[in-house]
């Protein structure tokens, strides 16, 4: 999808905000905002501005769900944004997520904010694809099992070098020299090839 620029007033907005509802997958019917109409308000001090049924923000929260992947993701934003295509902000940490579809993102052109952390993500190649959200610039993946390797913020910038934060940290461009690309994309490849698993440690989510 082409990019377009982001009305303002959609950057502005409150967030829709749909988490915490124990949902397992992201077929609208399992929240409550679909069902009800009914939106949690609380934390986020007010609702986005509806019409026609959808919700005029840029802004999604799908954190403290128990979502295991992003499967049908552009169907729910698609059901529930005004304009998909503005999506700016993309909250879904704490799931259950063991993998990152970029077919589900790529139709978000101006994603720049994608929080992952607290999810079951095991290899730095799995973000690999994130490569192709041109706009990202602010990530995390803090408390996934793939944290605890070895350099894996510096293979993560090497990776995405695009990024300006990285797990809620200021990327500095010292940082994005630290190691050769080409040690990089070895590990991603022999990732793929022998499918090496980072093993959890404690800091890991593994319940919600």
């Amino acid at each position: 999808m082409t990019k377009k620029r982001v009305p303002f007033t959609y950057i502005q907005a409150k967030p829709l905000d749909m988490s915490f509802e124990n949902a397992e997958s992201l077929d609208a019917s399992e929240f409550q905002v679909f069902r009800t109409d009914l939106i949690n308000s609380h934390r986020m001090l007010g609702v986005p501005r509806k019409f026609s049924g959808r919700y005029k923000t840029a802004s999604l929260l799908l954190n403290g769900n128990r979502l295991t992947s992003l499967e049908d993701f552009r169907t729910l934003a698609v059901r529930m944004l005004y304009l998909p295509s503005a999506l700016c902000w993309l909250d879904v940490s704490d799931n259950r997520l063991n993998d990152v579809s970029i077919d589900e993102l790529s139709d978000f052109p101006n994603l720049r904010t994608l929080y992952l952390h607290r999810n079951r993500l095991t290899t730095v190649g799995t973000v690999a694809s994130l490569d192709r959200l041109t706009e990202l610039r602010t990530l995390t993946l803090q408390h996934n099992p793939l944290a605890t390797a070895h350099a894996y913020r510096a293979m993560v910038l090497i990776l995405l070098p695009r990024l300006t934060s990285l797990d809620f940290v200021r990327v500095t461009n010292d940082e994005k020299h630290l190691l050769p690309p080409i040690l990089v994309q070895q590990i991603v490849n022999q990732e793929k090839k022998q499918q090496i698993i980072v093993p959890p440690n404690s800091d890991s989510k593994t319940d919600i």
